[in-house]
């Protein structure tokens, strides 16, 4: 991958395309199309599609996405409210309106907005619950 201005450029994969392997990259990445195996990225990932596998990244940004696999992050993870998490997350940060079954690992603040559902245990520094949130599971602060 060629770097502009010290930066990487972004790797995107469009709607339509139908994708399965391993994407490493030292940029930033974005998937709208349907993905099966594993994303390693140093940059910011945006997943838009069906995912399968997991996504170790800088930060992570799901919008519209159903994701199957495990979130190792070491900035902040982002889930709106029309995605779906079948997986463990662990990250500095979560600001999460969409809806999770696995456990959550955050090393900093946790949000979860009025739509998030949250089935399994939360491990967070701190913790912002919206009325109309759901958890199911334990919760522990440090």
């Amino acid at each position: 991958m060629e770097k502009k201005n010290n930066e990487y450029e972004l790797s995107y994969f469009a709607p339509d395309t139908v994708l399965e392997g391993t994407i490493r990259s030292a940029g930033d990445v974005e998937v709208a199309g349907e993905f099966k195996g594993e994303i390693e990225a140093q940059g910011k990932v945006v997943l838009r599609s069906k995912i399968q596998g997991n996504v170790t990244s800088d930060s992570l940004k799901l919008q519209g996405c159903d994701l199957e696999g495990d979130v190792k992050v070491k900035g902040a993870v982002s889930i709106s409210e029309d995605s779906v998490v079948h997986g463990n997350v662990s990250a500095d940060e979560l600001q999460c309106g969409g809806s999770v079954t696995g456990d959550l690992l955050i090393g900093d603040d946790t949000v979860l907005e009025e739509t998030a559902k949250v089935t399994g245990n939360i491990k967070t520094g701190t913790v912002a619950v919206m009325r109309g949130a759901k958890i199911q599971g334990g919760l522990e602060t440090e």
